[in-house]
């Protein structure tokens, strides 16, 4: 067996999530069970009782993911079986019937190619003759600090491209030594329509789920005839399908775990044809619209996103309904969710795909949608950023830095984001960074 902590069943019809004890998190590897990066521990390094914890690891105290007791088969046995986690209908949309079209071991196959050889009988292309796609790779060797993650361009309309202007992008390994960078992105992109992903990873294998995600997410939405008819429907339950994938996927192989290690994911559909942008998201990889103010002198800050902080008051609600706890450990910086009594997971979100060991804490993969109306004559660009880059720069410093470019200088403004982002960190917290991913995307370029 893999070592994913539950299993999950799915009710096609309503998107009925039950979870099943799973005694496999006994088996897990140490990397797992006997987690090091331990922010709950005194300052002189001897960790306490649960009533105790009085101080954090320093070097921890800002990262969205903290877990200090190790999971054993008696906290398992502690979890309810068939406990149903969250409901997600699509009653409004009585039209809309979910695609059933790969199986797990054939998750991402020719995804990529069948984009950019323009088969259009597999994605919904319309007449779009040219099409770019860039997708984040996992690095295969030690990555220095800020080191840029590895990529993969393809399509027939690559390099120097028209579809490229206007678009920047950075994700960059943070000062982590114990971790690679666990960010991930993708952007594909035709005449006709743009959707672009930003994933920030966490836990112990953090870089691999959020690797995975990256790859299922846009084969989920383009496989899916209806997502130009019904969008919100096929974004929500991508969300919903890719999280069970990854959990069948995890049971197949056993190439890593996701108990304690999750993503978020924030993935926005730009139909430029409509003037329209759908924002899907878990967790707080924030996306925001620069838009021209009523004078058209500055450019303000629109969040098309609202962070998944557990300390807002409708998460935290529902975070103590399903059993869960919101609280801040004494020297921490963020609110965190936990299961009631332990001192796990410790995440510094309230939704996020994987990490499920935290359902009965209220953890949920269902993703909040937003649609916004585009107006040409107002609207300059997007921003979609891990929190590497939101933990110390606001909604609108970051539209004031991109601004001071223009559309031909998309690339150097998702680089002089980054590095700003890095300078704030190393000024705030000195030798500690979070992976940083930037993009820059102007709607009219």
């Amino acid at each position: 067996m893999g070592g994913c902590f539950s299993k999950k069943s799915i009710n096609k019809e309503n998107l009925v999530f039950s979870q099943e004890k799973n005694n496999c998190v006994s088996n897990l590897p140490n990397t797992v069970t006997n987690f090091s990066m331990n922010p709950y521990t005194n300052m002189e390094g001897g960790n306490k009782g649960f009533s105790n914890y009085s101080a954090v690891n320093y070097d921890r105290r800002r990262l969205s993911v903290s877990q200090s007791d190790p999971v054993n088969d008696s906290d398992i046995n502690d979890i309810p079986r068939g406990r149903a986690v969250f409901n997600a209908s699509y009653k409004d949309s009585p039209q809309f019937k979910p695609s059933e079209f790969m199986t797990p071991s054939g998750i991402h196959n020719g995804i990529l190619n069948d984009f950019n050889n323009q088969k259009a009988d597999s994605f919904e292309l319309g007449n779009s003759r040219r099409r770019l796609s860039v997708t984040g790779m996992l690095s295969q060797r030690a990555q220095e600090t800020f080191e840029s993650k590895a990529e993969e361009v393809i399509g027939n309309d690559s390099g120097n491209s028209e579809l490229q202007r206007g678009i920047g992008y950075v994700c960059r390994k943070g000062l982590k030594p114990e971790s690679p960078n666990q960010d991930d992105f993708f952007i594909l992109k035709t005449e006709n329509w743009g959707l672009f992903g930003v994933f920030d990873g966490h836990g112990p294998f953090g870089h691999d789920v959020s690797n995975f995600i990256q790859k299922d997410m846009p084969a989920l939405i383009l496989k899916d005839k209806q997502w130009k008819t019904h969008p919100q429907d096929v974004l929500h339950y991508a969300f919903i399908k890719a999280n069970q994938r990854l959990q069948e996927h995890v049971l197949e192989t056993n190439q890593f775990d996701c108990s304690l290690s999750g993503t978020t994911a924030t993935v926005i559909l730009h139909l430029p044809l409509e003037n329209r942008i759908i924002a899907a998201h878990v967790g707080d990889s924030r996306s925001v619209l620069a838009r021209w103010s009523r004078s058209g002198r500055v450019l303000e800050a629109v969040d098309l996103t609202n962070d998944h902080k557990p300390n807002s008051e409708s998460e935290k609600r529902r975070i103590i309904a399903a059993g869960g706890q919101v609280k801040r450990i004494e020297g921490d910086i963020p609110y965190r969710v936990f299961i009631k009594g332990k001192m796990y997971p410790g995440l510094a979100m309230s939704r996020a795909i994987g990490d499920t060991l935290g359902y009965q804490a209220g953890i949920i993969p269902e993703p909040d949608i937003n649609t916004f109306q585009i107006q040409p004559e107002k609207d300059a660009f997007i921003l979609i950023c891990s929190d590497g880059v939101w933990e110390f720069i606001s909604s609108q410093e970051a539209v004031d830095i991109v601004a001071e470019g223009g559309s031909s200088d998309a690339q150097l403004s998702a680089e002089k984001l980054a590095r700003e982002a890095w300078r704030r960190w190393i000024q705030e917290e000195g030798n500690v960074v979070d992976d940083i991913t930037v993009q820059v995307i102007y709607l009219q370029s």
